[in-house]
């Protein structure tokens, strides 16, 4: 499917899709930024986002993905994760796709996001990074964090199992707010909106 292009609060956006996940982050009010034009490190690569969390800086790239494996299988995912520099820098790299849920068992916690990072290699104590690839999860704090590493909050700083399951009622305040944000770009086209 061909990328709409859309202007909204004054950003040309490449994508409804690349607009939607804008206009969620904001509602979630999270610090972030449109293609962050100064990124030390990085060469060769203009995340769609930055998100300035409490502790990390996470590099953000939206695509028409449905699985970890359709990242794994994306003609951008070497550019992005073996090229642009990311594994040298203290950026982490956050993937989403068109949905919420990306691949993840119904009765887990809710995956919307694939999460790169380097973590410290602890088991040979020699300060060598290994990479690491988590989905990622909302947590109680209106933020998220990497399912099967660090359990700290990108957003708060709260460390801790904070994470939201499908079942649970603030998982619904999620969708809700996905829902609504596809419902103010429906029938817009490349316009405005205040």
């Amino acid at each position: 499917m061909k990328a709409i292009p859309i202007k909204i609060n004054g950003i040309q956006f490449r994508s409804k899709l690349e607009a939607k996940w804008y206009l969620f982050m904001k509602k979630l009010e999270w610090n972030i930024e449109y293609e962050p034009l100064e990124l030390e490190g990085i060469d060769g690569w203009i995340p769609d986002f930055i998100i300035i969390g409490k502790n990390k800086k996470i590099l953000v790239d939206v695509k028409p993905i449905n699985s970890q494996e359709e990242w794994q299988k994306h003609p951008d995912y070497e550019k992005i994760i073996e090229k642009s520099g990311f594994k040298k820098t203290d950026y982490e790299i956050l993937i989403l796709g068109s949905s919420l849920k990306l691949n993840f068992d119904d009765r887990c916690a809710t995956g919307f996001g694939i999460l790169h990072e380097m973590m410290k290699n602890y088991s040979e104590n020699d300060g060598s990074k290994f990479l690491s690839v988590s989905e990622t999860v909302f947590t109680h704090h209106k933020g998220f964090l990497p399912y099967g590493s660090t359990w700290n909050c990108r957003i708060s700083g709260e460390v801790g199992k904070s994470y939201i399951f499908v079942n649970d009622p603030q998982y619904v305040y999620f969708e809700k707010i996905w829902n609504e944000c596809g419902s103010e770009l429906q029938w817009k086209k490349n316009e405005t909106q205040s």
